[in-house]
């Protein structure tokens, strides 16, 4: 019988995989002789599957939550654009694409705290499985930057 598996592992999947009875069946079958390597590709698996597991059992609640994360990050950019931005450009809001380090500097901030202010929001509606919401709207994020990238890049 093996000893309790990786405490790295456990806390991963403690904060990223919602089903408890799974987390349970991988907590089981490592005592009875699985290997820590068998631990963490289960492991592994649980938390990248289970965005798709809440998609599937609660595809309302899953639109409903990206939406709200996008709109929170949005809204900081609103905010920087409207308020701060200005300032930082000072006469210059025509060229917002520029070389001045305050104006990126400010912008790198806005992004940071707009991610963090839009995925404590999500994870505090789901407190009870904050991680798979919260996965969801990391790879909603990763994906509309893959996009604008792509299509910065093409200018």
């Amino acid at each position: 019988m093996n000893p309790r598996p990786s405490r790295l592992a456990w806390t991963l999947l403690g904060w990223l995989a919602a089903d408890d009875g799974l987390v349970g069946d991988l907590d089981e079958e490592y005592r009875n002789g699985k290997t820590s390597g068998w631990f963490w590709r289960q492991a592994l698996s649980l938390i990248v599957l289970s965005p798709a597991r809440h998609i599937r059992t609660h595809p309302l609640s899953a639109v409903r939550d990206v939406a709200l994360g996008w709109a929170v990050f949005l809204a900081v950019f609103a905010t920087f654009e409207t308020f701060m931005a200005p300032r930082l450009l000072g006469s210059d809001t025509e060229n917002l694409v520029g070389g001045w380090p305050p104006f990126w500097v400010g912008a790198f901030i806005c992004s940071y705290v707009g991610f963090a202010a839009s995925a404590w929001i999500v994870s505090r509606i789901h407190r009870n499985d904050a991680g798979p919401v919260l996965l969801l709207h990391i790879v909603s994020v990763l994906l509309a930057m893959t996009i604008a990238l792509k299509d910065f890049g093409s200018h």
